[in-house]
């Protein structure tokens, strides 16, 4: 079964990036906060609530958000934890609560492909042709090779058709077309070109497709179980993972789509050819030790997944010039003098963001909302809802790490 049209258009789109973040400190309080499903009775559109809890949760009905998980972590450890809302009816969100990453995803098949580079594996601005079994080049301009790094930054050319992205979904079931037939297919129709390589930023979720077919033709292994042995495991993300079946699908947060008229509407889970674009699934812990790991430049607990320097080439912007802020499969944003990675994810029922500070300081927020989808139709709640979520835990964070 083909998930609608619409679902599959938030899959194009680079997440909101409008969000301030105030500098923030590391020294490491811990706390907790009780999980408690959001009230359901009827809005109150008076002013928030002064407590931290109580904030969340108006904004989240004020947002038609039904579940979140977030935290503020260090370097050291977790700062806090929040959860709010349901996972999916009548069940309140946990720790172990697993949310589709959407966008974030990319982050970590970046790692993937830049431990290639580590390995001696792969050169980031050799042509794609010397790795692949096919070509991988814009056909009118033939000439100009395709790289890794332009794939990393959305500079490559090539682009987002959402009827092909459709065709290569599924609803309730995992990905039925392999990952490098989907490549090999989407890279040779024409129509799937846009620009000369290396010369626009255009978001492309295919290019990432792409890219994790180009770490299994060389290392010869699945790219999920590259995760696994690469990354997932080494981090401790254990119970994290690409596919349904990697999963256990009892633990995952029921995507939600939400309307003033109809109130939430479940929706099923979904599966990408495209899956290293957009469908990693983990907990709130799970991305509280993925962001320390990134903080310490891909080291935690005394094991390290890429080496420091290519860690640190991995914040590096290389085409300023026509692609801003990106640097290799992250954005980097510089808010009141402080920089730090960030990428947001929007996806079929499922809204996240996670921004990783350069003084180590990291804030996530995963939810099962449609929140950003909304918003590119013009309706704003959910996301400004989500902005206010991420603002306050700012300043949390403030009095939490600074003080």
């Amino acid at each position: 079964m083909r998930l609608p049209f619409v679902a599959l258009l938030a899959l194009s789109l680079a997440a909101c990036g409008d969000l301030e973040l105030a500098s923030l400190d590391a020294s490491v309080p811990t706390d907790a906060v009780t999980p408690r499903a959001v009230d359901a009775t009827p809005f109150d559109a008076g002013p928030p609530p002064a407590d931290l809890e109580g904030f969340v949760d108006w904004q989240m009905r004020a947002g038609g958000i039904r579940g979140l998980a977030a935290a503020i972590t260090t370097r050291e450890g977790t700062a806090l934890t929040m959860l709010r809302g349901e996972a999916s009816e009548g069940v309140p969100v946990a720790e172990d609560t697993l949310f589709v990453l959407a966008s974030i995803s990319k982050t970590f098949t970046g790692i993937l492909v830049v431990q290639l580079v580590e390995d001696g594996l792969l050169d980031l601005d050799a042509p794609l042709d010397e790795y692949l079994p096919y070509a991988v080049r814009n056909p009118a301009f033939p000439d100009v090779p395709v790289t890794a790094r332009m794939l990393l930054t959305h500079t490559s050319g090539l682009r987002d058709q959402l009827t092909v992205l459709g065709m290569a979904s599924t609803a309730g079931t995992d990905p039925d077309v392999a990952l490098s037939d989907f490549s090999r297919d989407y890279v040779g129709v024409p129509d799937h070109w846009d620009a000369r390589p290396g010369a626009q930023y255009q978001y492309c979720n295919a290019g990432f497709a792409v890219l994790g077919a180009l770490v299994e033709a060389i290392t010869e292994q699945d790219f999920r179980a590259r995760s696994d042995a690469r990354l997932l495991d080494p981090l401790g993300l254990d119970g994290s993972g690409w596919f349904l079946a990697d999963v256990d699908v009892s633990m995952i947060a029921t995507p939600y789509s939400w309307s003033e008229r109809r109130g939430f509407t479940a929706l099923q889970h979904g599966g990408y050819a495209f899956y290293p674009a957009a469908s990693m699934r983990a907990s709130i812990v799970h991305m509280a030790r993925y962001a320390r790991a990134v903080s310490r430049g891909l080291e935690l607990d005394g094991v390290r997944v890429l080496r420091e320097a290519l860690a640190t080439e991995m914040r590096r912007v290389p085409f300023p010039e026509i692609a801003g802020d990106r640097s290799l499969a992250w954005e980097i944003e510089t808010i009141r003098g402080r920089a730090y990675m960030h990428h947001s994810g929007a996806t079929n029922g499922g809204a996240t963001l996670l921004y990783v500070g350069d003084d180590g300081v990291s804030i996530i927020v995963l939810t099962n909302s449609d929140a950003y989808i909304r918003s590119r139709f013009g309706l704003r709640e959910g996301a400004d809802a989500l902005r206010e979520i991420v603002l306050r835990l700012d300043s949390e964070a403030d009095a939490l790490v600074r003080e």
